[in-house]
């Protein structure tokens, strides 16, 4: 029965990833929604996604304004049609009144109400939806499909989109109001840096500006709008440097969602530096990269979007089309670091920012990770760091 399939899809959803979903048939009669909502009208994403025909052969991801996620899954049962809608997600907070009004629901429910509203919704990088997109479907229809099949089936829904707007009238209105001629000279001239990903000119250049002393004052809240507004002009600031949609926003989630617990104007300054150089970092490694073979850039693609996955080097090779020995000889001498080291030394990089900024246990974060135990993670993870994962965040929280 179709319940057995909503009631699998329900545990699924509720014990591993929290991510709401609700079933409703090609006559648009809701079947089950698992926050409990009866009014199709409140759904406010269906009114954008009508004219997606039944009968999908692959889970298709939805992006709104860059900021939503869901995710539809059609299913046939006793020749009825049904959908399955998963989400939203959201791939950033938006706390700024400017970001909040790029949300499909804000217009329904009033700026105070979501503000609310999007504390209880799941946030993750489209990547990470990707991932559980793939279990949800596989419980829903059987079918296994792979990671590329659904990160190429896109519809890219952009009302207001938020990295494309010009001018930068609200998020610079945001960072203006430090009243002062100077400040806007100063964040154009470190946005000139990120561009480039001259990380050693920003270095100098931030160890001499007092930009985060004059932005971040006592008030919690004008503090957090600011700070989103600079991760919105430094997302799309690295956008124009060619850097994936999905890269951006997800070091903008790591940043704002860190910024979100901190009052202290003290510790905020100093994040949105990290922050700034974090997007040069990342403009960095693309200009270093282009120089690579084209296999190459293939192999680090695969592996940045398969670190929650056990990745082996036959994968890898299987992926770009070359034998696994010839890969690996490759890949030492282009990157300077052999093949097996890189998806290593990447995959801790990534735990590096779950120790950080988030709550997540040792064992938690080696299994999202795909570690075969945490005792093995652990290792590694000293291996390339010389610190066990516990005291690299007891040394930077």
């Amino acid at each position: 029965m179709l319940t057995n399939y909503v009631g699998n899809a329900a545990t699924l959803i509720s014990n591993y990833s929290e991510i709401s979903f609700c079933v409703f048939s090609d006559k648009y009669e809701l079947i089950h929604c698992s926050y409990l909502e009866t009014d199709l009208n409140k759904i406010t994403i269906l009114s954008h996604i009508r004219d997606v025909e039944y009968g999908l052969v692959c889970p298709k991801i939805i992006v709104y304004n860059g900021i939503e996620l869901y995710g539809l899954i059609d299913h046939t049962y006793k020749d009825k049609k049904y959908r399955f809608l998963v989400g939203p997600v959201l791939t950033i907070r938006p706390m700024a009144e400017v970001n909040l009004s790029l949300l499909s629901f804000t217009e329904l429910f009033g700026l105070d109400r979501t503000r609310k509203i999007i504390r209880q919704i799941t946030m993750m990088t489209i990547n990470k939806f990707i991932q559980y997109l793939l279990a949800f479907s596989y419980v829903v229809t059987d079918i296994k499909y792979k990671y590329e099949d659904l990160d190429n089936n896109r519809l890219v829904i952009e009302n207001a989109p938020i990295f494309n707007r010009e001018p930068w009238t609200n998020d610079k209105a945001s960072l203006q109001s430090v009243g002062s001629h100077w400040a806007m000279e100063e964040i154009e001239s470190i946005m000139s840096h990120v561009r480039l990903g001259a990380l050693e000119p920003l270095k100098e250049h931030l160890e001499k500006s007092t930009l985060h002393q004059q932005l971040f004052d006592t008030i919690a809240r004008d503090n957090l709008e600011k700070f989103v507004a600079a991760a919105t002009l430094l997302a799309r600031t690295v956008m124009e440097a060619k850097i994936p949609h999905d890269d951006a926003i997800a070091i903008s989630i790591t940043f704002v969602k860190y910024a979100e617990n901190i009052d202290n104007p003290v510790e905020l300054g100093t994040l949105f530096k990290t922050m700034i150089t974090s997007f040069a970092t990342r403009v960095n490694e693309e200009n270093n990269r282009k120089q690579f073979p084209e296999s190459i850039k293939k192999a680090l693609n695969y592996i940045e979007n398969h670190l929650h996955y056990p990745i082996t080097l036959e994968d890898i090779a299987k992926h770009v089309n070359l034998s696994r020995s010839y890969l690996s000889q490759l890949f030492a001498t282009k990157t300077g670091m052999p093949l097996q080291k890189h998806v290593k030394v990447a995959k801790i990089r990534a735990s590096e920012e779950l120790l950080k900024y988030t709550q997540r246990s040792v064992n938690e974060i080696s299994d999202t990770l795909a570690f075969c135990s945490q005792s093995y993670f652990t290792e590694v993870f000293k291996e390339i760091n010389g610190i066990t994962p516990v005291a690299y965040r007891k040394q930077h929280h």
